[in-house]
């Protein structure tokens, strides 16, 4: 599922029974349809027992633990862009920059990424800036720590990267690039202000989900497939009650898994690594090197070249590299081919001993067809040595059934790169049962290819296998095991020979935050030189309790996060489930929806009566004027009967004279608006003042949600405070829905 294709495509959608769709773009039309002002604008399915939030009865997630887990921290939001306060970004990281210090103006989380200013930094960021940071009406509070943050927390390279004027984010887990993601709450802004942009406009959500709440919206039957979710069974089960049940291999694990070389610093570590990866090499073994950033990955690729001479080639979200991702990993697993990749645990690809013929075959085809000049260079692999390299050439027959196949694919999607690209993705599926020439002709090519390819890639595998297999060698222990084990699983994949090992210091980033010193002494009191890998079991189990330590504040991290989202979550139900029955509503339903909004306009303004009246005044006679003022000549005369029930909206709802004036109302748009029945204008104009005051709703809540933060210094707990607040403001954002829906319609009643 993709969406494109217009109404059409949308109605077979909806229609299907089975459905394979990506994890973003199911979240993302789960919001459109929370959007839509028409239901046949909708896209996902309507249960068939009519439930509203349940969307399907089953649904099976591949990389479980990446969407459930890694991916869950990310909200999906569908937005609404405004014009920035540049000035304030500008300001605030000057401020930040040049004026407020780490550890006098503000502190900072490593473990909780977080920063929060003291009571120093409060004073003097008022005082430059001659303004009170949380002014209501000119707040500068969210500006300074946006700055304070992009400054101390996110790292160019590693969580983002400046490409052609913008700045784009980096999956910390795949180490791609994460398309259409922004950071929010201001942050982006400020990022692109630390690095010299132009602000770019900012973003006001219209609608947001977690995938954590999206997934829990399946109502019977919840399942996954993944290879490392051991690790995280406790938390798949508190989040969304499922069990995690190991299988065993299809083929015994022929990998070899060596314990990690521990060294005493940095330099020391990526010396012995690069030795590590040129001995390997030199025999002709292929090598994968996992870093864990851009910069870390574009600095050892520059070792290899400087110390070793050795050609490598880079996966990373460098825009050059992500492009050629596909005939790198086809080339991997090649004689005497060494890659670097950034976090290479999500990228879900296999990488085959001896190099594939298929997925060559394929990007050689697909060059063809596009009219690409270079493809016989997709065919070249960088090895260690070049008498290492076997020549992969492809015979004129071959050549001939590839121009067959580019004059049949021109008939049919003319020089259109992604309808080549997905015929040859048809042509290169064995279960395809298409006839069309231009699918057999091109599966004819890419076969002929194949066949071209496969002898000499077969005789490296031989030889490959001979040397043991991919040697995989990770530079840095990541924050979850289970990314750690990802990196190793790309080697002894279907029962592959392989082996992997981990160099790391004890100066790498994640063991100074969590306690790294110490077992640097350790290893002072031990005597070992710089250069020498510590062995010692004490210092093995030190550095894997520090990485099991970090595994569980992370996981504090996002079930306090969880704690917060639900409470939204909760809000966000209630509210698409009211949504969801307007834009179904017909004629009927929606006058008696009308009917019972209008109840809840004068019991509304009855409380407001309540509130403001003081001993003395004639409540019933206040009740009335503001009663006039609201409806205007539409306004219900409240009899005895009618005043007694001001407390049970759906017991006034039914009363004679509200019901009257509700019919008035529905009467008098009838008649100004003559182009559709009031009752079908009333439910345009609900959905549209919903729509806006549940976007205004999420920014109030996400400044709750600051504010609470900061409470926690008064020895108040935030998320209480949280509960409290957001539903006394959802109970507000609720009333006036109705409340400005109702006198939208008294508005168009009166013209």
């Amino acid at each position: 599922l993709m969406h494109r294709g217009g109404a059409a495509a949308a109605t077979r959608i909806r229609v299907a029974r089975l459905r394979y769709v990506s994890n973003a773009e199911l979240g993302f039309d789960y919001l459109r349809d929370q959007l839509a002002l028409d239901e046949s604008e909708l896209v996902l399915p309507k249960r068939a027992d009519g439930g509203i939030e349940g969307l399907f009865w089953w649904c099976l997630v591949d990389e479980a633990d990446s969407i459930l887990i890694d991916e869950a921290r990310t909200p999906l939001i569908i937005s609404e862009t405004t014009d920035p306060p540049r000035g304030k970004y500008a300001v605030s990281k000057d401020l930040a920059e040049a004026v407020l210090t780490n550890g006098v103006h503000y502190d900072v989380d490593e473990k909780s990424k977080a920063v929060t200013l003291t009571e120093a930094g409060y004073a003097e960021a008022a005082r430059t800036l001659g303004a009170d940071l949380f002014d209501a009406k000119d707040p500068w509070a969210p500006f300074v720590l946006a700055a304070l943050k992009a400054k101390e927390l996110l790292v160019k390279d590693r969580d983002y990267m400046v490409d052609g004027g913008a700045v784009r984010l980096v999956d910390a887990f795949s180490g791609r690039i994460l398309e259409g993601r922004r950071y929010a709450d201001g942050l982006q802004q400020a990022v692109e202000a630390k690095e010299g942009l132009a602000a770019s406009n900012q973003t006001r959500p219209s609608a947001i989900v977690t995938f954590q709440a999206l997934f829990r919206t399946v109502p019977v039957r919840l399942a996954g497939m993944t290879g490392t979710a051991a690790s995280d069974a406790q938390e798949l089960r508190d989040v969304y009650g499922l069990e995690v049940v190991p299988i065993p291999t299809a083929l015994p694990i022929a990998r070899k898994d060596y314990d990690d070389a521990v060294y005493g610093t940095v330099d020391a570590k990526e010396r012995a690594a690069a030795a590590e990866v040129a001995r390997q090499a030199a025999a002709g073994r292929p090598v994968l090197v996992g870093t864990t950033s851009v910069d870390a990955s574009d600095a050892f690729v520059q070792r290899l070249t400087r110390d070793y001479g050795l050609d490598a080639e880079v996966l990373s979200a460098r825009p050059d590299a992500a492009k050629r991702e596909a005939a790198v990993v086809a080339q991997a697993g090649r004689k005497g081919a060494v890659t670097v990749a950034t976090n290479m645990a999500g990228r879900g690809t296999d990488i085959k001993l001896g190099g594939s013929a298929s997925d060559l075959a394929r990007l050689y085809v697909e060059a063809a067809l596009t009219g690409d000049d270079a493809r016989a260079a997709l065919l070249d692999v960088k090895a260690a040595r070049d008498e290492m390299k076997a020549e992969l050439v492809v015979s004129a027959a071959a050549e001939e059934k590839i121009a067959l196949a580019k004059a049949a694919c021109a008939d049919l999607v003319g020089d259109d790169e992604a309808g080549v690209a997905e015929l040859v993705a048809l042509a290169a599926d064995g279960r395809a049962v298409s006839r069309a020439n231009a699918v057999t002709t091109t599966r004819d090519a890419l076969d002929a290819v194949r066949a071209d390819l496969a002898p000499t890639l077969d005789r490296e595998r031989a030889d490959v296998t001979s040397l043991g297999g991919l040697y995989v060698l990770g530079t840095e222990r990541h924050e979850s095991v289970r990314i750690d084990d990802q990196l190793r699983g790309r080697s002894g994949r279907q029962g592959d020979a392989g082996a992997s090992r981990f160099f790391v210091s004890v100066r790498d980033p994640m063991f100074l935050t969590f306690g790294g010193e110490r077992i640097a002494g350790l290893m002072k009191n031990l005597r070992v030189g710089d250069d020498l890998p510590v062995e010692a079991k004490a210092i093995t189990e030190a550095l894997t309790k520090i990485q099991k330590k970090v595994e569980e504040v992370n996981a504090e991290q996002r079930t306090n996060v969880l704690k917060f989202d639900d409470v939204q979550d909760g809000q966000r139900r209630a509210l698409y489930a009211t949504r969801r029955i307007l834009l179904e509503a017909d004629d009927a339903s929606a006058a008696s929806t009308f009917a019972a909004w209008t109840a809840e306009a004068v019991a509304a303004t009855a409380r407001s009566v309540d509130r403001d009246a003081t001993p003395g005044d004639d409540v019933a006679a206040m009740l009335d004027t503001r009663l006039g003022q609201f409806f205007g000549p539409a306004a219900p005369l409240l009899d005895a009967d009618a005043r007694t029930k001001l407390d049970d909206v759906d017991a006034l709802a039914e009363a004679p004279t509200v019901r009257a004036a509700a019919d008035a109302i529905l009467a008098g748009v009838g008649k100004n608006r003559p182009a559709r029945p009031a009752a079908q204008s009333f439910t345009k104009i609900a959905l549209i003042r919903l729509d806006a005051l549940w976007a205004d709703h999420l920014l109030n809540m996400n400044y709750l949600k600051e504010s609470v933060q900061l409470r926690s210094l008064e020895q108040v707990d935030p998320f209480q405070e949280f509960q409290r607040e957001g539903f006394e403001l959802f109970m507000a954002l609720q009333t006036k829905i109705k409340a400005d829906a109702v006198y939208s319609m008294v508005q168009m009643a009166r013209s």
